[in-house]
């Protein structure tokens, strides 16, 4: 029989940086515009405004791709997370129930 191994922690943690990718991502067409003031050149601060403004939609889509990918670890750890919940629980019931057999099965004896 195989082990299978879920890091719980280990997939909060990547959906928590994916998160913050994310939000990041979002904000870098804003900050080109902005630094585009700082170039020192006219001609190359519009191309950088264009620059910025032509990857918001690429931007965009890969910022909702991201998120999506966050939401599938996320996913993916609570089902992990139930369905060892619930193994543990059935052990536990298994335990319980074969415990009340054996006693009965000794006090009658």
């Amino acid at each position: 029989m195989s082990d299978l191994a879920v890091e719980g922690e280990t997939l909060r943690r990547l959906a928590r940086t994916v998160r913050a990718v994310v939000a990041d991502f979002r904000t870098a067409g804003d900050q080109a515009r902005d630094a585009a003031q700082y170039v020192g050149h006219s001609g190359l601060a519009r191309r950088v405004v264009a620059f910025a403004d032509q990857w918001d939609i690429h931007r965009g889509r890969t910022a909702q791709l991201l998120d999506r990918l966050a939401d599938a670890l996320d996913a993916v750890n609570d089902t992990f997370a139930d369905l060892d919940n619930s193994a543990a629980a059935r052990v536990r019931n298994v335990g319980v129930s074969e415990g009340k057999v054996r006693r009965g099965a000794v006090g009658s004896a």
